[in-house]
């Protein structure tokens, strides 16, 4: 099964930027934040590659107990 870094890989985006008129996910309107959460996913890809976990935020689920490094969508550094 490819992985989505394979399908980014051979699909990029024109001029490396996220296209307002795209979705999140495939699924959910794109909006304000949309370039934000963009930007961070390539940052960690390009740092991570194919070891970068994408997950959601779940109380039920605590994602700190799990991994090492916690990046968020919104976090500046």
């Amino acid at each position: 099964m490819p992985s989505f870094n394979d399908f980014l890989g051979g699909n990029p985006p024109p001029n490396q930027t996220h296209p307002h008129k795209d979705t999140i996910w495939g699924v959910w309107p794109a909006n304000s934040t949309s370039q934000q959460i963009w930007n961070q996913v390539q940052i960690r890809l390009n740092q991570y590659g194919t070891k970068l976990d994408i997950v959601y935020e779940d109380p039920n689920y605590s994602v700190a107990d799990l991994y090492r490094h916690v990046y968020y969508w919104n976090q500046t550094d």
